[in-house]
């Protein structure tokens, strides 16, 4: 190499060698798709916000689709020919889409407690999207002896997340620390687990069986109990804010 380069040959060379930096790509906002209309068997006025293309669908509770303050939802949709997840900004009706993901679950995912992000699964890794930039991290990856059941429930201060998984004949509620992504196993058994729910205190859990069965687990305790309810069809069961009772539709 000559030893008599010039400042501004050596700089061109470096920039040759380093590469141009990444631009980043604004986001490809579609334009609304909010219609207003009067429903023809009631007459009340309904507001459609996405256009009839494709399926569409909310998070499943007790997981988030709606932000606190009312200012945009998350919501999955096979528009694309496959599920992924898109931001609706309430006041102006515009779509982002969120995630180019291989299986996302349109059913299992949640907004954190701040509105920042969003959690959900991509086949058996749980991954955290940063709604701001889209930026995707895996946060947990279901052991390979292991497969992701139905089900996801965020703690009210978003430090602890109960997942179901099942397994050569056994299913079990594991924590995973959305933060670390430390994982434990909570409680496993010979049954399916389905629709768990973290207490607001976060000490206590329910959740039901293959039957539709209400159980109730506590953090340290042994088996579950279930929980002495009215015969018939039980609905949405939900914590009472004190986490000392439920309330249910019978």
């Amino acid at each position: 190499m000559p030893a008599s380069w010039t400042r501004r040959q050596w700089l061109a060379l470096l920039g040759a060698a380093v590469g141009k930096p990444a631009v980043r790509r604004k986001p490809a906002w579609l334009e609304p798709e909010i219609a207003s209309f009067l429903d023809s068997a009631t007459e009340f006025p309904v507001r459609r916000l996405t256009a009839p293309q494709g399926d569409h669908q909310l998070a499943v509770p007790p997981c988030r689709s709606i932000a606190r303050r009312g200012e945009f939802l998350v919501f999955s949709s096979n528009r694309s020919g496959s599920w992924q997840l898109y931001w609706l900004e309430w006041r102006s009706g515009r779509i982002l889409q969120l995630t180019e993901l291989a299986n996302l679950d349109p059913e299992d995912y949640t907004l954190v407690p701040d509105d920042r992000a969003c959690l959900c699964f991509d086949g058996s890794r749980l991954v955290r999207i940063n709604l701001r930039d889209r930026e995707i991290r895996t946060v947990y990856a279901i052991p390979p002896d292991w497969q992701r059941g139905k089900g996801l429930a965020l703690s009210r201060d978003g430090r602890l997340l109960l997942v179901v998984e099942q397994g050569a004949g056994r299913h079990r509620l594991r924590i995973v620390e959305p933060k670390s992504g430390r994982a434990r196993t909570w409680f496993e058994w010979d049954r399916p687990v389905r629709c768990p729910q973290l207490s607001p205190n976060s000490r206590q859990a329910l959740f039901r069986d293959e039957a539709g069965r209400v159980w109730w687990l506590r953090a340290g305790a042994g088996s579950p109990q279930q929980l002495k309810l009215p015969p018939g069809r039980i609905g949405p069961v939900y914590w009472a804010p004190d986490s000392q009772s439920v309330v249910y539709l019978h």
